[in-house]
């Protein structure tokens, strides 16, 4: 803690009973602003570590927003807003619907697992698992992307309810660039509230294709980033830690199936860069073999003149 009360992100998030990314996902959408160091580290006051205490709370209780949809503007100026009631369930009514909602998981982890020990199209089994992801968090929109390293962009395995032009404009998006960039780069998961009136989205084809939930997962093994997973909802929305825990239980699933895809792009992009060089290398070889060649006609040349002016000087 410093001299004005301010404390880090790693205390902060201790603090309000959430991970870190957490606060960076609220900050991201408008409904945190800590201060900034000189350095640039985040600091948080009393104030920020009550209302990060509430957006866990809320968002415990219902994925809907209710307040926290609202944006900075309206959220100055209202004092006390209302949310959506929830009219409580009977115990009995919720260990049932708890219990619906595990079996529904389970079911939908097995299809995966099936998919990944019998199923050998690479590509087939990426889709089912963007349909596994969706299905954990209940959504209908989603994409599962690769990261290129040669080029540096995302090549997309898979996608479910997405416009063409969207899809188009994958391919063209830089690895760190925007709100999948910086949870690729952070290699923690990252979720927006509202894309509509978040500032960082500056694509006007996210715009154009009203998506407004959003949650990134990146894919990991070990060390290595290797891609994403993206789900989108057309409504605000705050997704609970047990839905991020669920799409990133997914991405390990099938972190090992896309690092095949990543190193198989890599072996082909050495190896064209090895038939690259090895062109250069023959071009660079046959043109100093040619002037070597000339320099020692030209040399054979002036001796030959050498010894015939000899002879004709006896």
């Amino acid at each position: 803690m410093n001299n004005l009360g301010l404390v880090s992100i790693g205390s902060a998030a201790a603090a309000a009973g959430v991970p870190e990314w957490r606060l960076r996902s609220w900050e991201a959408s408008g409904l945190l602003t800590p201060a900034r160091s000189a350095a640039g580290y985040r600091l948080y006051s009393s104030a920020d570590i009550r209302r990060a205490v509430e957006l866990r709370e809320a968002s415990s209780s219902t994925n809907r927003l209710g307040v926290f949809a609202a944006t900075a503007d309206q959220r100055s100026t209202r004092e006390t807003a209302t949310q959506d009631i929830v009219t409580p369930a009977a115990p009995g009514r919720q260990e049932r619907a708890s219990g619906a909602v595990e079996a529904r998981r389970m079911r939908i982890l097995r299809r995966l697992a099936h998919a990944i020990r019998h199923v050998d199209d690479l590509g087939h089994v990426l889709g089912t698992a963007l349909e596994s992801a969706l299905g954990m968090v209940d959504a209908e929109i989603g994409a599962l992307s690769y990261a290129d390293i040669s080029t540096q962009r995302y090549v997309l395995a898979a996608q479910r309810g997405l416009s063409p032009a969207y899809v188009r404009g994958i391919d063209t998006w830089n690895l760190h660039e925007g709100l999948a960039g910086e949870s690729f780069g952070l290699r923690e998961p990252l979720t927006i509230v509202d894309l509509s009136t978040n500032s960082a989205v500056a694509r006007d084809v996210v715009h154009a294709e009203r998506l407004r939930g959003y949650l990134c997962v990146p894919l990991l093994r070990g060390q290595r980033r290797l891609g994403i997973i993206e789900v989108f909802d057309r409504e605000p929305r705050v997704f609970s830690a047990d839905e991020v825990q669920s799409l990133e239980l997914i991405g390990a699933s099938v972190s090992s199936i896309v690092e095949s895809l990543v190193l198989t792009q890599e072996l082909s992009f050495l190896r064209d860069e090895r038939a690259k060089v090895l062109r250069e290398w023959t071009v660079q070889a046959l043109a100093t073999a040619d002037t070597e060649r000339v320099e020692l006609v030209r040399a054979l040349r002036s001796e030959a003149s050498g010894l015939e002016g000899g002879e004709y000087g006896a």
